[in-house]
């Protein structure tokens, strides 16, 4: 016995009822405790309870109840049918909690449906409700499917404990020749019996080729509860084959076929033939069983759930439709069938299939063709009927085929689903998850789920003024709901849902079909005779003589009569594993953290400033389940109404949402700050935050779940950044419409950024990239739209690629300064890397001014084929604009041609996609132009070798002439094409700073001696020297 609860009767023994502040009625005991085994259903009236051995009881339609009881304790067994109420209920039948309850360690209470009325025929659901001021569970709470466990309490410590339903193995109907009451969550959705009309080919039910097996289940006529549908047929893809033959004798075949579709790797298909009742009839009953192992998180073991579709279409002779005695008429089912979870006889003691056929072998038992005068078969038959005489019998074998293809058969088809539920949700208003039975109910103040097991089929939902830890918490349900708190400001949401649960539901589509055909088979039997005699030859006397009779054929056609029943299944929808749906989460804090996967369908709330989703987190908002599990009432946006106090949002995992994510868009306040290192997905996004940081992905594409894999959708809609601090760094950002940045600060680093429609920048004070290894780029479809100049900053590490659909021109707008052919336009004008003219066939990329008089300056202007194939009607620069490049993957003679004015080569700018570095003579390092490095016409040190032939093509001025006469200075010397030169003096050598005496521009086209003239200072002595900057 456990020593805290000798402790506790001890306590209560000794002290007597003063200690509880109660007065004993007459009969009230002041403890009852249960040693041994107790079956009968005793009237506990008592202060405290202790059952330390088997407490079983039964009281029909009602849980048990307990009178005057303040304190709990089961330290070994309880059960209950339908299970116990474990609260305070006073002479006077007032009800309210209980002082202590304690379910020890190694303890189990449970609660089942009444045993002799099931739920589904009207019995009570096992119920256990416990309502206390302080609660513990350290052993095992566990009701069956259709029952509910409800725990309410002030201090609810479940750590280490479980708290559970089990799932539905077994059913409770049946199934008769006239009527039926079906199982445990299994509804019927379609049914139909008769003769097949339209009548079909049977060639085109079971097809293969290439290896490749692939069946169709003919247009048959069905109904269900709302009236007559069209024909009805569905594929079976690649299915699994069952077959059974038989050759009654040699005239009379039975082929019978199951053929099964499935999805899901973990549904386990076997099937079983057993005897008709009828001895005359060979033809077998199939039986088709669907299973899977399922995790169960309350013990750690395996439930072994399946369900069985029986088909005695062929086998047996009762065909009508069965009355639904659940309803009183529909669904009806066809008598041929019967859907059950109980394994039925005729799988238990059923054979195995008794042909392992090919794929082509498969379809050929369904419908032969005929191969003639293909041979299948040569039997070789040596006799010799006499002594001198040798046979050799070939028999010719040659399959003829089935005598007809488009056949007259009976049918049944039917359709059904079934679903972890004991009864499915109604579809009506109101009505949702947490109506559903099998279902955990835990309200508390203070509520501790370290290491708890939870397990639900309908829903848990979980309510708790402060949560003190979910630390490896276990919790497997389809539908949860949360209203959780935290008093000391921080809450971390772990271990709350986890990405899917392991559950038996989905639906069934099946057709059976049963009918008659003939197999015609020709043998040509071929007799060769060998006759041996001995004759007396006149030379050798008596000799061997050997005679080859030529022989005889007869031709035989054997016509076969050949029974076929083929059953088809879709099992396709059967699954085993689904998505965990969060129906509702509130959480309130200052700070919360979520650290797993949560997927919110109905109801969210979030009272807190600070969220962050940690690298393992998701929030996923608006994601119905599938199959069985449909959430219908969905949330659609993240918006204030959900978040109406978030200031702070730090995202390492995923946001995804079906609409719109709006974060600050829709309140007066805007978001402190945003930072997305993690994935937000969702069909449009707007952000107005003071501080946004991206390093992760946002995409307007829908984010989708395969198995354990993450796809992204083509983007969707628009996406907006109305910020006053952007960074973009290692992040992408992917808009299915418009990409509107509108900002004061813009910081961009090895950030990807693609729009299908325009890019649009409206940045007020920098717009900035972190220099040429930024690994910056946009790219459009529509143009990119630079709505102002920023005060500083430029793009010198960004590439822009504008596109244009098909046939469709597209227009860009710049609106950067004109500061002519000079490198003082690369600096702070929003200068760019790289530009790419993308258009698609027969399409036209436009340039204009933002204002009128405005320059785009790039580095590197290139052309994509498409454009280089046709250059003259790939581009456009309006007059309103002039681009300014450095160097180009197209001959700058060929653009400065076509594009007069409009596109200017700046030869005096060597950017990092444009420049080349050179070695001086004097050892030193200047950075060129590489078109200006590499031309053939310009000379720039005017040695009379034009740059890219010259070794040494910046080689100091070649001063001619210098004369000091009359207080003037007199230079000459040789000048190159368009070259600026700069006249300066020192007053010392080596000089540390030499002084512009003056400036001169050689703009003649062709090398020349030039004299400059300018006045001595007055000094001592003076130093003068003539410098370039090549390109300028």
């Amino acid at each position: 016995m456990h020593l805290d609860v000798m402790k506790r009767i001890a306590i209560l023994l000794g002290c007597g009822l003063g200690a509880l502040g109660l007065q004993a009625g007459p009969n009230t005991l002041p403890v009852y405790v249960n040693r041994t085994s107790v079956t009968n259903v005793p009237q506990i009236d008592a202060y405290a309870f202790a059952n330390f051995g088997q407490f079983v009881v039964t009281s029909p339609n009602l849980p048990y109840d307990f009178q005057n009881v303040l304190r709990y304790t089961n330290a070994n067994y309880m059960s209950g049918f339908p299970g116990f109420r474990f609260d305070h209920v006073d002479d006077l039948g007032v009800r309210g909690p209980a002082e202590f309850f304690l379910n020890d360690v190694g303890a189990l209470i449970e609660a089942q449906s009444d045993p002799f009325l099931p739920f589904t025929f009207g019995g009570a659901p096992g119920i256990i409700r416990i309502e206390a001021d302080q609660i513990i569970n350290r052993g095992d709470l566990a009701v069956d499917a259709s029952g509910s466990i409800v725990i309410r309490g002030r201090e609810v410590d479940l750590r280490r404990g479980s708290v559970g339903v089990s799932p539905i193995i077994f059913g409770s109907g049946f199934q008769s020749t006239t009527n039926f009451w079906p199982d445990e969550g299994i509804t019927d959705e379609h049914w139909g019996m008769g003769v097949q009309d339209p009548r079909f080919a049977s060639s085109t039910i079971v097809q293969s080729f290439l290896g490749s097996l692939n069946a169709l289940a003919p247009a048959h006529r069905v109904t269900n509860v709302l009236g007559a549908l069209p024909p009805f047929s569905f594929p079976l893809p690649n299915p699994m084959a069952f077959i059974r033959t038989n050759e009654i004798d040699p005239t009379n075949w039975t082929v019978q076929a199951l053929l099964v579709a499935r999805t899901d790797p973990f549904l386990n298909l076997q099937a079983a033939f057993f005897p008709s009742s009828d001895p005359s009839n060979d033809f077998h009953t199939i039986t088709l069983q669907m299973q899977a192992d399922l995790t169960n998180n309350l013990g750690g073991f395996r439930d072994s759930i399946a369900s069985y579709l029986v088909d005695r279409l062929a086998s047996e002779t009762n065909f009508a439709l069965l009355t639904n005695e659940l309803t009183g008429n529909m669904p009806y089912r066809p008598s041929t069938y019967e859907f059950t979870r109980n394994m039925p006889l005729e799988f238990a003691a059923g054979d195995p299939p008794n042909a392992n056929v090919f794929r082509t072998n498969l379809a050929d038992l369904i419908y032969n063709q005929g191969y003639p005068p293909v041979t299948n078969v040569i039997t070789n038959v040596i006799t010799t009927p006499e002594s001198n005489v040798l046979q050799i019998i070939t028999n010719v074998v040659t399959v003829l085929g089935y005598t007809h293809d488009v056949v007259t058969n009976i049918y049944a088809g039917y359709a059904a689903r079934i679903t972890n539920l004991v009864n499915e949700i109604p579809d009506l208003p109101g009505s949702g998850s947490t109506n559903a039975q099998g279902k955990v109910v835990i309200d508390a103040e203070n509520l501790n789920l370290e290491r708890t097991r939870l397990r639900g089929e309908g829903n848990i939902t979980i309510s708790a003024k402060h949560l003190v830890s979910t630390k490896l918490l276990s919790v497997d349900s389809p539908n949860l709901l949360y209203f959780v708190r935290s008093t000391n400001g921080v809450m971390e949401l772990q271990n709350l849902a986890p990405p899917e649960v392991q559950r038996y539901a989905g639906s069934i589509l099946a057709w059976s079909g049963v009918w008659t055909n003939f197999l015609l088979v020709e043998t040509n039997s071929i007799t060769n005779a060998t006759i041996t005699n001995i004759v007396d030859d006149p030379d050798l006397g008596p000799t061997e003589v050997v005679t080859n009779d030529p022989g005889t054929n007869v031709v035989t056609t054997n016509t076969i009569r050949v029974r076929i029943h083929v059953m088809m299944v879709d099992a396709a929808a059967m699954q085993t594993r689904y998505p965990t749906m969060v129906a509702g989460l509130h959480a309130t804090s200052t700070n919360v953290f979520i650290a797993d996967p949560t997927r919110v369908v109905t109801d969210l709330m979030f009272e807190s400033e600070n969220l962050h989703i940690g690298p393992n987190g998701e929030m996923i908002l608006g994601v119905a389940g599938t199959g069985a599990f449909v959430t219908t009432g969905t949330i659609t946006d993240w918006n204030a109404e959900h978040f109406p106090s978030l200031v702070r949002l730090t995202n390492e995992g995923v946001i995804a949402v079906t609409d719109e994510i709006n974060m600050g868009g829709d309140r007066a306040e805007p978001y402190d700050r945003i930072e997305i290192s993690g994935t937000n997905s969702a069909a449009a996004h707007l952000y107005v935050a003071r501080d946004f940081v991206n390093r992760g992905l946002i995409t307007s594409g829908p984010l989708l779940r395969v198995d354990t894999n993450t796809f992204i959708g083509d983007p969707v809609g628009p996406i907006e950044l109305r910020v006053d601090r952007l960074t973009m760094d290692g992040g992408r950002i992917d808009s299915g419409g418009e990409l509107l940045i509108s900002a004061r600060d813009v910081k961009l680093r090895r950030s990807t950024n693609t729009a299908v429609r325009n890019i649009i920048l409206d940045v007020t004070d920098s717009l900035s990239d972190s220099g040429p290894d930024a690994e910056v780029s946009f790219e459009t479809q529509l143009g990119v739209q630079l709505r102002r100049k920023p005060a500083q900053g430029d793009l010198l590490g960004t590439s822009i690629r504008l596109s244009a659909p098909q046939y469709q021109m597209v227009s860009s707008t710049w609106a950067a300064e004109d500061r002519g052919p000079t490198p003082e336009g690369f600096v702070n004008n929003v200068a760019l890397g790289r530009l790419i003219i993308d258009p698609a066939l027969d399409a036209l990329v436009e340039l204009r001014g933002a204002s009128g008089g405005n320059g785009l300056y790039v580095d590197f202007l290139e052309f994509s084929p498409n454009a280089q194939a046709d250059l003259a009607n790939s581009l456009l620069v309006d007059p309103s604009l002039t681009v300014y490049f450095a160097d180009a993957n197209v001959n700058l003679a060929t653009l400065t041609n076509l594009f007069p004015g409009r596109l200017v080569w700046v030869a005096g700018y060597a950017g990092a996609n444009s420049g080349v570095d050179v070695a001086l003579p004097t050892g030193q390092v200047i950075r060129v132009n590489r078109q200006y490095r590499e031309s053939t016409v310009i000379d720039s040190d005017a040695d009379g070798t034009a740059n890219a032939f010259d070794l040494s093509p910046f080689d100091g001025v070649l001063i001619t002439d210098f004369a000091v006469a009359d207080g003037r200075i007199r230079v000459t010397w040789r000048a190159a094409a368009h070259t600026t030169y700069r006249i300066e003096s020192a007053g010392e050598l080596p000089a540390y700073e030499w002084e512009v005496v003056r400036e001169y521009r050689h703009e003649g086209d062709d090398v020349a001696e030039v004299t400059v003239e300018d006045v001595l200072p007055e000094a001592s002595q003076r130093f003068y020297r003539v410098t370039y900057t090549p390109g300028l």
